[in-house]
C-alpha cells in the first residue's frame, strides 16, 4: 500500500472542512485544485483561495479566475509575467508578481490577506490530531471513504 495524501478545502471562517479529495501521493497539489473547486456548489461564493506556491500553476489560476476568485498563491521566485486574459486585461498572477518586485512578499501578504491561510492550517493540525489513525483498509475506493 502506498502513501496517500488528503487534501482539504477549508474555510478559514469557521474551520470546516468543505471539500475533501483524497490522491495517491505521486499527484501533485496544483493537479487536485480544480477538481476540489469543482465539488463546491456552483452557486457557492469562494471569494479567495489562499494555498502555498506548489498551486502557482496556470491550470490553478485558469480554476479560480473561472469561479471569480482571488488566487492568494505567491508566485515562485523566478516568476515571469503571464499573458493578458482573453479580454485585454493584465493577468491577476502577473499583477501580484509586479506587486512582489515592487513592494515586497510582506507587504503583497498583509495587502491579499494571505496570511489567514495560517487559520486553513491549524484547522488541518486539529483534524491530522484528532484523526490520526492510520487507513487500514487496503483498496484505494476503500480508503477514500475511510477518509
Amino acid at each position: 500500500m502506498g502513501w496517500r495524501k488528503l487534501h482539504l478545502d477549508v474555510d478559514a471562517e469557521n474551520h470546516e472542512a468543505i471539500a475533501v479529495d483524497l490522491k495517491a501521493a505521486f499527484v501533485g497539489d496544483a493537479e487536485v485544485l480544480p477538481a476540489l473547486l469543482e465539488s463546491l456548489p456552483a452557486d457557492g461564493p469562494v471569494t479567495a483561495v489562499a494555498a502555498d506556491g506548489a498551486y502557482d500553476t496556470r491550470t490553478g489560476h485558469a480554476a479560480l479566475l473561472n469561479r471569480q476568485a482571488a488566487a492568494l498563491i505567491p508566485p515562485r521566485a523566478d516568476a515571469v509575467a503571464w499573458s493578458p486574459l482573453a479580454d485585454g486585461r493584465t493577468h491577476p498572477r502577473t499583477a501580484m508578481v509586479e506587486h512582489l518586485r515592487q513592494q515586497g512578499s510582506k507587504s503583497w501578504k498583509i495587502e491579499s490577506g494571505y496570511h489567514r491561510r495560517s487559520l486553513a492550517e491549524t484547522a488541518m493540525f486539529r483534524l491530522k490530531t484528532r484523526f490520526d489513525d492510520p487507513l487500514r483498509n487496503r483498496r484505494f475506493d476503500t480508503q477514500t471513504t475511510s477518509a
